[in-house]
């Protein structure tokens, strides 16, 4: 990118200063998402916050409770951030889920807090502990799930998907919960998270590059350059990446046009866990040792130790 003038000035846009193949498309938001009308109906006001915060005791417990509450409601009181909230004794009517859980559109960034809480140290020593707290929160999803593709009450994706698949229309009544995985203190290699940081703040995951095909032709090549550079310096092309897409821009620019993407807006400024960067072979790698899960009915040690293993070879650990 760098070698070639008008990619060199998108490169320098994106904060590229060393040669690179592709440039960043942008991060975007990512975690549980779930409509706030459907939240305040089962819990009353407060409650997605305080799903926000809620530790991981917490989290498996509402999960399984809601779980039991969809097949046969009746009132039933789960805690949340150390307060005490109760599920109706009746459907609501806006609750058209069949499932706690419908089946991720992202699932590689959902590793982050365990990369995180390794500081980065890519052994198997760093990594066991975090990688078994993943292992709980994929578990609890499979075993929460709604059947046959289902709709569920929380999707695990980025904001991204979310707009790609539904519309901002749709979106913008969206909450997100930060992905829940069961960590503790004994689990951090690294000085700067704690075990509470990396459960309660989502995740600002990369959405993609932006490559271009060296081979095509000389005219091909030039519209693609121009069109790349156009993104990154024209005010036009940055709101086609902000508002369109709805990414936060390599810049760390993000529209606020959107009730959802002014939720993300306010996210970039406060607290959030940064994404780490998994190559497509790792991401895929990680997916489909997720996938493996799908019909088990029992865990035990030995799945767990499999599934940890694999995804340590995912991740190119030593």
């Amino acid at each position: 990118m760098t070698s070639d003038t008008l990619l060199a000035a998108a490169a320098a846009r994106a904060g590229i200063t060393e040669n690179a193949n592709a440039l960043p498309l942008g991060r975007s938001l990512y975690g549980y998402w779930a409509r706030a009308d459907v939240l305040n109906a089962l819990l009353g006001d407060g409650a997605a916050a305080a799903l926000q915060t809620a530790n991981w005791e917490e989290w498996s417990d509402f999960v399984e409770t809601l779980s039991a509450w969809m097949a046969e409601p009746k009132a039933a009181t789960v805690t949340l951030s150390g307060t005490d909230y109760t599920l109706p004794d009746a459907r609501p009517g806006s609750l058209t889920a069949t499932g706690v859980f419908a089946a991720p559109l992202d699932r590689a960034s959902g590793y982050t807090a365990a990369l995180l809480a390794a500081d980065g140290t890519y052994t198997a020593d760093a990594l066991t502990g975090p990688l078994n707290g993943v292992y709980s929160a994929v578990t609890l999803e499979w075993d929460n799930m709604a059947a046959d593709g289902g709709e569920g009450i929380f999707r695990r994706a980025k904001l991204t998907d979310l707009l790609a698949e539904y519309g901002a229309d749709t979106c913008n009544g969206l909450v997100l919960v930060p992905f829940k995985c069961q960590l503790d203190d004994s689990d951090l290699t690294a000085e700067d998270y704690n075990a509470e940081g990396l459960l309660n703040y989502p995740v600002l995951a990369d959405v993609g590059s932006i490559a271009i095909n060296a081979g095509t032709s000389a005219d091909g090549l030039k519209a693609a350059k121009s069109a790349a550079l156009w993104l990154y310096s024209n005010g036009a092309g940055e709101d086609a990446l902000t508002e369109t897409l709805g990414v936060v821009t390599p810049w760390n620019t993000a529209a606020g046009t959107t009730a959802v993407t002014a939720m993300q807006v306010q996210q970039v400024g406060t607290g959030i866990l940064p994404g780490v960067a998994l190559d497509t072979a790792a991401a895929d790698a990680l997916t489909a040792n997720e996938l493996t899960l799908q019909d088990s009915e029992k865990h035990t040690k030995a799945e767990r130790t499999a599934f940890v293993d694999a995804a340590l070879a995912a991740l190119g650990a030593e």
